[in-house]
């Protein structure tokens, strides 16, 4: 079976089951599952804090030219690619619309 590729209309979900702190505009998620710990940037955190399973990736990025004055284009990019490495490193799962 091929992997779900993230596009524009996934709903990235992010998982229960790890541990998530704060430090300063960054953060650390730790995935037990795997024994590794994941630093985010500030992007890659409000994206992450934004994947509830409701938001497509589109409605991310919409919201993400809104906190970084970022063109519609570069947050679409940003939040596909962030969200799929998310999904690569199994933080994340996804789901879309059909």
């Amino acid at each position: 079976m091929e992997p779900l590729r993230t596009k524009p209309n996934s709903k990235p979900q992010r998982r229960d089951d790890v541990t998530y702190h704060v430090i300063d505009d960054e953060a650390l998620i730790y995935d037990p599952d795997r024994g590794a710990t994941h630093r985010l940037n500030s992007t890659a955190r409000f994206i992450w804090e934004n994947c509830d399973g409701s938001a497509s990736c589109q409605t991310i990025a919409e919201k993400l030219t809104h906190v970084w004055n970022a063109s519609p284009q570069q947050a679409r990019i940003d939040v596909v690619g962030a969200v799929g490495s998310m999904v690569d490193n199994g933080l994340l799962s996804v789901g879309s619309d059909r």
